[in-house]
């Protein structure tokens, strides 16, 4: 069986559509640097129900500037779901911290290629790859730029450097092929 996505943004949309091309991918319809997590539990609620024929259903979403960590993000937004009637174990939930584009700092060969030194967690991640395109005379556009270095990171590298990516890593390698040969999962 498939896994489905529902995530926050159109280049996470666009990442999980490359990657993941027979999975559906909805988005969740309510991203914010500031959107309480239990909001986005009531938008994906329905979305989860409408792919119950999916496993396992996988959503992610970015901390931004929340100030909780992204463990105390990730249990409060599956109490919000049960909150919310989802009592299914089978969600794993991804949660970049900051953004999605720290997760590509993670990369060793993104981080080389561009001479990016800032650290992988917590920083503006989206920023810090814009001002390293700039240098070199090139531009970062989310949706294209950001899909292609996405689907492009080493794992290996991405998973040593980003804890927020290793944890994601690790519990979805089992279920993804792009992911499984960087833990040796058949």
């Amino acid at each position: 069986m498939p896994i489905a996505c529902i995530v926050d943004g159109r280049m996470e949309q666009r990442i999980v559509q490359r990657l993941c091309p027979n999975s559906p991918v909805r988005l969740m319809g309510i991203n914010g640097r500031d959107v309480a997590v239990a909001a986005m539990a009531k938008r994906a609620a329905p979305l989860i129900r409408l792919l119950k024929n999916f496993y396992p259903i996988v959503v992610v979403f970015d901390r931004e500037a929340r100030p909780d960590r992204c463990d105390k993000l990730r249990n409060d937004f599956v109490a919000a779901l049960k909150e919310n009637g989802i009592t299914r174990s089978d969600i794993i939930v991804g949660i970049a911290d900051r953004m999605t584009e720290n997760w590509m700092l993670g990369c060793g060969k993104l981080r080389e290629k561009y001479s990016i030194t800032e650290r992988t967690e917590g920083c503006n991640g989206k920023t810090v790859i814009t001002r390293a395109l700039h240098a070199v005379g090139e531009v970062y556009h989310e949706t294209t730029v950001g899909v292609d270095f996405f689907c492009a990171i080493d794992v290996a590298s991405a998973i040593a450097n980003s804890e927020s990516f290793a944890v994601f890593a690790r519990e979805m390698a089992p279920h993804c092929r792009w992911l499984s040969n960087s833990f040796n999962v058949e």
